[in-house]
This record gives structure tokens, C-alpha cells and sequence, in this order.
């Protein structure tokens, strides 16, 4: 502080403005390929994507086990067409024996199915939870759908489609941070003109299939031999596909953000 040495009352004289230096520029430096599908870079939230990786991983691993449960469901199936066959021969008593042995098999895969179905639910919501919440600290707007992974669950016949929505926006904006090597993402809504998870879309949609079929099993009375029969490979042959191809897809995207997220 300076003033007038000779009047000791005299204002001290205004202090200058520190000056500073000019902003860094974003999507400049060593290693920059620049960003996709016109985004505007910023900082990835490497945490949140990692996080979100897990919950893909772990449910990848799910959808594994859910291929043990729908085989019992095929295998199941083909029992029930046994007992038709063994009731068409005359032998009732064992085609009743059978028949109980058919339930029990597609009863266990479906218990399965159910526990595992529902787990899957809960980390599949919190995958793309997370993915939209790695959005908004990158002030990126992927958030518009990924509560329907929650509440689209309990709305009947859309959710078959409303959770599907929030999952194939986390897919595409998860890819979108992928092929830009993790280190970059970008705001506004560009990503979304980037290309369908098509293998998450065939998962889904051998899903349902499966899904509705499990649910018709069993509603032909018990004595129904062909037509439980019928339902239940038609759950178990969709069903194995859908796991299958549902625990690839998954294991992709997971794979792809944690090798570029690390």
C-alpha cells in the first residue's frame, strides 16, 4: 500500500488488477483426434463411466446364468412333449409322471429367469443411471430417457419398450465417449445421430418373445401336453438366444468404456 508520505490521512492509492492469462483451449494438446458427430470436447467424469461399466459387466454375467435357466425351460419343453407322446401310447400314469417332471424343470428355469431377470433390472437402470449422470457433469442432455429404465418396468405392455429406450441412449452415448478414447465427450445432443446398438436392439427383441411365452405356459391346464410343450420351447429356444446375445452386447459396451476409461 503507497500514499502521500506528507499527509498521513491522504487515501491509499488503488491497487492494479492482476492480469490473467488467456484460457487454455479446449480439444488442443498431444494426442487429440478431435470429436465425433460435431460434439464440443470436454472433460470426461472418468468415475461415473466406470462405474457404469461395472453395473453393464456384472449384468453381462447375469444374463450368462440366465442361459443355465432357459435351457431347463427348452429342456422342459421337450419333456412335456414326451408325456403328450407317452399318453398318446396309452400309458397315462407315466405320461402324468412325466408331465410333473416337465412343470418342475420350467418351474426351476423360471425361478431363475425371475431372480435373475430382476437383478439384471436393477443394474441395467443403474448402467444407464450412471451413464446419464457421467452426462451431466460433462453438461452433455443424455438424460431425458434414463428414468424410464426405472419406472418403465412397472408400466404393463410398455415396458417392453420404454425401458429399451433408456437402455440403447446409454449404449449410443457410451460409444460415443468409446471412439473418442475415453478422454473426451461433448456436449449437446450429437451423439444421438450416432449408429443403433444393433446387438442390444436383437437382444431385446428375442426377449420378448420369451417372455411371453413363459407366460402362457401353464395357463392350457395341466393335461395340455403339446401346447405347454409348445410354449415353453418357444421360451427356452428365444430365451437361450436373447441371454446369449444380450450377455455379448453387454460385455462389449463394458469393455469398451473400462479399456478407455481407466
Amino acid at each position: 500500500m503507497t500514499g502521500d508520505a506528507s499527509n498521513p490521512f491522504a487515501p491509499p492509492e488503488p491497487m492494479a488488477r492482476p492480469t490473467w492469462g488467456a484460457p487454455p483451449t479446449v480439444g488442443t494438446g498431444p494426442g487429440w483426434t478431435g470429436a465425433p458427430l460435431g460434439f464440443t470436447p470436454v472433460a470426461t467424469p472418468a468415475s461415473a463411466l466406470r462405474t457404469a461399466a461395472s453395473r453393464a459387466r456384472t449384468a453381462a454375467v447375469l444374463s450368462w446364468v440366465l442361459v443355465g435357466g432357459w435351457t431347463m425351460v427348452l429342456v422342459g419343453g421337450l419333456v412335456h412333449i414326451a408325456a403328450g407322446a407317452q399318453e398318446a401310447d396309452g400309458d397315462v400314469v407315466q405320461a402324468v409322471e412325466t408331465n410333473d417332471v416337465a412343470f418342475g424343470l420350467v418351474g426351476m428355469g423360471t425361478l431363475i429367469y425371475l431372480v435373475c431377470g430382476i437383478a439384471m433390472w436393477a443394474l441395467l437402470a443403474l448402467w444407464a443411471s450412471h451413464t446419464a449422470r457421467s452426462a451431466r457433469m460433462a453438461g452433455n442432455c443424455a438424460t431425458s430417457r434414463s428414468g424410464m429404465a426405472w419406472w418403465g418396468q412397472f408400466v404393463p405392455v410398455a415396458n417392453f419398450v420404454l425401458p429399451l429406450l433408456a437402455y440403447v441412449e446409454a449404449a449410443k452415448y457410451a460409444n460415443a465417449v468409446a471412439s473418442v478414447d475415453g478422454e473426451v465427450i461433448g456436449r449437446g445432443d450429437g451423439w444421438r445421430r450416432g449408429p443403433m446398438p444393433t446387438a442390444l436392439l436383437t437382444w431385446w427383441l428375442l426377449y420378448i418373445p420369451a417372455a411371453v411365452a413363459i407366460v402362457v405356459h401353464g395357463t392350457f391346464g395341466e393335461e395340455s401336453y403339446d401346447a405347454n410343450g409348445a410354449a415353453a420351447l418357444v421360451a427356452g429356444i428365444f430365451g437361450i438366444s436373447s441371454a446369449v446375445c444380450g450377455a455379448l452386447a453387454l460385455r462389449s459396451v463394458a469393455a469398451s468404456i473400462l479399456s478407455r476409461a481407466a
